[in-house]
């Protein structure tokens, strides 16, 4: 089993709250330029999507479609 595998075995030993916490660190350790915005700021772009998918444009994948374009970008 491989390092990466390994570790992701004991991390699912964790509970939802600690491993919801280590998500949030990973994430936040992430080089994401351009993306950190105020709370107005996210709060708008929420209430832009939601009227979006209010209005009927929005456009929608499905998640296994999303995932898999996700693994092949950075898998």
């Amino acid at each position: 089993m491989d390092r990466l595998e390994k570790l992701k075995d004991e991390l699912m030993a964790l509970s939802a709250k600690d491993r919801g916490e280590l998500a949030t660190f990973l994430l936040d350790s992430l080089d994401t330029p351009g993306l950190e915005l105020s709370q107005e700021e996210w709060e708008a772009e929420m209430a832009r999507r939601n009227a979006e998918i209010r209005a009927g444009t929005a456009v929608g994948h499905p998640v296994e479609e999303v995932i898999e374009e996700l693994r092949k970008k950075y898998g």
